[in-house]
């Protein structure tokens, strides 16, 4: 994207949703390195089924996964 006309604050919004996205991101596309971001908010990843843990105000247990089958 090219940013020869766009105000400062168009250039900052458009950086902030690309830190957001990177740093929110499955590690196979290059951001979130050992899925750092998942674990801070608590994040399953890639699993197939937490549904359990939803809603019981309990931690859920187990780390992030991603979508490759890397576990944290």
């Amino acid at each position: 994207m090219v940013f020869y006309n766009c105000s400062s604050a168009d250039f900052f919004a458009f950086l902030v949703e690309n830190t957001k996205a990177g740093y929110l991101s499955d590690p196979i596309h290059g951001g979130n390195k050992d899925m750092g971001s998942w674990k801070m908010i608590g994040f399953p990843g890639a699993r197939a089924d937490f549904l359990d843990w939803v809603g019981t105000g309990n931690r859920y247990p187990y780390g992030p996964v991603s979508i490759d089958g890397h576990q944290s």
